[in-house]
């Protein structure tokens, strides 16, 4: 279900409760958390008809004069963005719509904050392991119902939040499991495609300032970086990559910003 909240981690489920109980209280709720975090789906569980519109399109209404909304509920999303406090503490002084405001941060301006009741907020996704490994065997799923297509390494199939602590939020750890399956699946002539769709897109301006040496690295960089994984020694990759160990060194030290 795409409202669905998914909680595993103690913090989640303490904000799903929280979500179920202002269900039937009618205050204004400030939701905060770094994008990717889950703020519109845990509003959703708060009021699930409740319109979504971004706060500078909110604001631009109020500019035009519009201030009578019909709606019992309206979730404003990136209310950070909103420069008009002005025009925005009146709006809230006189309104009886409930407001459940979307934001990065709670650090917002004092008197914009008295409206609102309760302030639920979010932590990064990469301090909620739990949270993070139910997302990718969700993410997985649809990867999998999306390309039609199995995992041959089935260590990547559920990419374990231990092994992702990088990944901050959502929008990442979806973004490097689809990639996973893709991947898993290119063929050589796709791969060809992508590598010159890459260098149009980021080399196409300047083409004339590039020579054949200046791209070598598409393909030195990941071959290196697999050889020095799996050899360990630049003996034994000077070796298997037929390369003498002074040519080797050279191109580690070339590529080094990439292995």
């Amino acid at each position: 279900m795409p409202n669905t909240f998914l909680s595993s981690s103690f913090i989640s489920k303490e904000l799903l409760k929280s979500a179920k109980i202002l269900k039937n209280l009618n205050i204004n709720v400030l939701i905060s958390g770094a994008s990717g975090t889950g703020k519109k789906t845990l509003a959703r569980n708060i009021d699930k008809e409740a319109k979504i519109i971004l706060a500078k399109d909110f604001q631009e209404l109020l500019e035009k004069g519009f201030k009578n909304f019909k709606a019992k509920c309206i979730i404003i999303d990136k209310f950070e963005d909103f420069n008009n406090l002005d025009l925005l503490e009146l709006w809230l002084k006189n309104s009886k719509t409930r407001i459940i405001a979307l934001a990065k941060t709670n650090a917002l301006n004092k008197k914009i904050l008295e409206h609102f009741c309760v302030n639920l907020e979010i932590p990064a996704l990469e301090s909620r392991l739990e949270d993070k490994n139910i997302l990718s065997k969700k993410f997985a799923k649809q990867a999998k119902e999306l390309l039609g297509k199995e995992l041959f390494d089935k260590t990547k199939q559920t990419n374990k939040a231990e092994e992702n602590t990088d990944l901050e939020n959502a929008h990442l750890l979806k973004q490097k499991i689809y990639l996973n399956y893709f991947f898993e699946h290119i063929k050589k002539d796709e791969l060809l495609l992508l590598m010159e769709k890459f260098i149009l897109k980021n080399f196409s301006k300047d083409f004339e300032d590039f020579k054949y040496k200046d791209f070598l690295y598409l393909y030195e960089a990941p071959l290196l970086k697999i050889a020095k994984e799996k050899y360990k020694s630049q003996v034994k990759m000077s070796k298997h990559l037929g390369l003498n160990r002074t040519t080797l060194r050279k191109k580690l030290e070339a590529n080094k910003d990439f292995l």
